[in-house]
């Protein structure tokens, strides 16, 4: 063996931010935003060219005064009496509206450069009215944000951020820079659970599908209430507390949950036993009262027994 080339775990990262079809390339904002990019960079050209022209236009002169005319700020020209008046003015003038309307057109072309970039889309909550906006709108807005950008987000997570950490993690492991797991992991699949602000805001989309599920199954229990059997709602609740970012220190772990009902469940078996017991003992007592030399009900089962 001279070599042993390669590489155990394909050692280049390379996400892509949109796939067309079945292509292997894929594409990004920039590519969209391009002829705007050029576009624009056109227009500032112009503009300031426009600029420069309004300041200091092209002069037409007397050809009398040919080389000897001073168009410097504050410069001094001699010019001749000659009875016949002789006057500098600008070939053309420019247009303080065609500048105006210059400046409009830049700035839409930038807007149209910004939607390319989803701008107005990662900024909407700071971007929107807050004067005449509420809690359900902007999480409206949220949610349709995170429609919009769903498919990116995860084509960065399973294209970018999952090779980049299984990756280090095996370097890590055949560097013995990673202590042996516990028992328990022994053979089992480690998922990786993102925890950005990106990506939280992205789970918490589904939150709305269980509160609209919650509430739809509360408005029909009104009339069927075994309706409710359907619903798991510790899976529910669970699942819930993870889009929401709760942290796992805060939710009980369903062992603890199955003793605490279960000493719930005993507590209440205990109490109703002794409940039994206590009004057993009272009828017992009360019977004993009872006055069996007369005709009643009492003494007519007594004697029946």
């Amino acid at each position: 063996m001279l070599e042993i080339g390669g590489y155990r775990e394909f050692p280049v990262f390379v996400p892509r931010w949109d796939v067309t079809a079945e292509d292997v390339w894929g594409q990004g904002p920039g590519f969209d935003a391009l002829p705007d990019a050029g576009q624009v960079n056109q227009q500032v050209k112009s503009k300031l060219m426009a600029l420069h022209k309004a300041n200091t236009p092209p002069m037409g002169k007397p050809a009398s005064m040919k080389d000897r005319l001073d168009l410097r700020p504050g410069g001094e020209n001699v010019v001749h009496d000659t009875g016949t008046t002789q006057s500098v003015k600008p070939l053309y003038e420019v247009s303080l509206n065609a500048l105006a309307m210059m400046v409009e057109d830049i700035r839409e072309t930038q807007k149209n450069i910004r939607d390319w970039f989803f701008y107005d889309i990662f900024l909407m909550a700071s971007l929107a009215d807050k004067n005449n906006v509420t809690a359900t709108e902007i999480l409206k807005r949220n949610e349709e944000q995170m429609i919009l950008l769903g498919p990116v987000i995860e084509r960065q997570q399973y294209e970018f951020l999952d090779p980049l950490i299984d990756r280090t993690f095996n370097l890590m492991w055949r560097a013995g820079k990673i202590p042996p797991p516990p028992a328990e992991l022994d053979g089992a699949r480690i998922d990786v659970d993102y925890v950005s602000l990106l990506a939280q805001a992205q789970k918490m989309v589904g939150t709305r599908a269980i509160e609209a599920t919650v509430n739809f199954a509360g408005g029909l229990a009104q009339v069927k209430p075994d309706i409710l059997d359907v619903i798991d709602a510790d899976d529910m609740l669970r699942d819930y507390a993870e889009m929401q970012g709760v942290p796992p220190t805060g939710i009980v772990s369903r062992e603890d949950v199955d003793k605490v009902r279960t000493a719930r469940a005993e507590e209440q078996a205990r109490m109703q036993q002794i409940a039994e017991q206590k009004a057993e003992s009272e009828t017992m007592r009360n019977m004993a009262k009872a006055d069996m030399s007369k005709d009643n009900a009492l003494s007519r089962t007594m004697g029946a027994a």
